[in-house]
């Protein structure tokens, strides 16, 4: 009976808003960097500003490989937040999932919107975008 006392149980909820912090900060603030900076250049025009748009818009595979990164820092941290030790599995799910999704016909959908609807707003295409990306990485770490 002693060890059984001795033996907490984990706080779900600690790791639950600590685990939608890291993936907000590793996975999110990467994946929508080129919309934040597209919205701030629309409310406040900056000549820096431009050219970081400009730079990831020319070189597109350059915010995939920033987002691979990071997502090898979010599993790291999932893997100390929940205690699960062989955290290098959620990263291969992960990275694999990033470059599979972004090489397939989801990261188009931003494109094949455009061409059927030229006038939608900027951040509905991206969030349609965004949304078959991050199908595609869920797939994949749900299959690690």
């Amino acid at each position: 009976m002693a060890n059984f006392e001795a033996q907490k149980s984990p706080d779900y909820f600690r790791i639950a808003w600590q685990s939608a912090l890291a993936a907000a900060v590793c996975l999110g603030l990467p994946a929508g960097l080129l919309l934040w900076l597209i919205l701030l250049q629309q409310i406040h025009h900056s000549a820096v500003v431009q050219q970081v748009i400009a730079f990831l818009q020319a070189h597109g595979l350059y915010s995939i490989y920033i987002l691979v990164v990071s997502s090898i820092m979010w599993s790291y941290m999932l893997g100390r937040i929940s205690g699960y030790r062989p955290w290098g599995w959620i990263m291969l799910a992960t990275a694999a999932g990033i470059l599979a999704a972004w090489f397939s016909p989801v990261a188009n959908v931003d494109g094949i919107l455009y061409s059927y609807r030229p006038d939608i707003p900027i951040h509905l295409n991206y969030a349609a975008s965004m949304a078959g990306l991050i199908g595609g990485v869920t797939l994949f770490v749900g299959l690690a």
